[in-house]
């Protein structure tokens, strides 16, 4: 092999190293809105979608969530969509990281309103944005526990797409910031 086949070779696979990490990065950015406000900057995560953990008996339809977040802040909001057969008082959003470590936040209930045989409560909570990075920077999906008082109600768990994809937003998201 000539030194010039090599070096084309070389530069072939370089190029095409870039473009794969320029779509993955462009496929993510969509997903993040930048807004600026007084004092910084506002960024809200786009909806995403979690089916509820497998066996759940409240006719559950996946979660929907969103999360916004101010910079500089040391926090994000964590709002969420909830479709079950009954209304639920929730109470706490409880965050199941890996090595049984759970992490618990009080839940604010914008609204709980009924849509056919089902309700759709919309709820929120704040956690502190370091949290949140760390948690997705984690090999293993977490799993998002709703509770009333200390009871549990309804878990939704990331599949691994579903957590890539969202370990690649939040890491964009960091980058972002980061200037």
């Amino acid at each position: 092999m000539t030194t010039l086949h090599r070096f084309l070779c070389t530069l072939l696979l370089f190029i095409t190293s870039l473009s794969a990490s320029d779509l993955s990065a462009q496929n993510y950015r969509k997903e993040i809105i930048s807004r600026p406000f007084d004092g910084g900057m506002l960024y809200f995560i786009r909806p995403q979608h979690i089916s509820p953990d497998e066996g759940n008996t409240l006719q559950a339809k996946p979660l929907s969530f969103d999360i916004t977040y101010a910079h500089p802040s040391d926090s994000i909001t964590f709002n969420s969509t909830i479709t079950l057969s009954s209304p639920y008082k929730f109470s706490h959003l409880c965050l199941q990281l890996e090595q049984d470590k759970v992490h618990k936040f009080p839940l604010s209930i914008f609204f709980a309103e009924p849509k056919g045989k089902s309700w759709v409560i919309r709820l929120s909570a704040r956690m502190p944005y370091k949290l949140w990075r760390d948690a997705s920077s984690q090999q293993h999906p977490i799993r998002l526990v709703y509770q009333v008082d200390e009871q549990e109600i309804i878990g939704y768990r990331f599949t691994e797409k579903e957590w890539k994809k969202q370990q690649g937003i939040i890491s964009l998201l960091d980058q972002i910031i980061s200037f």
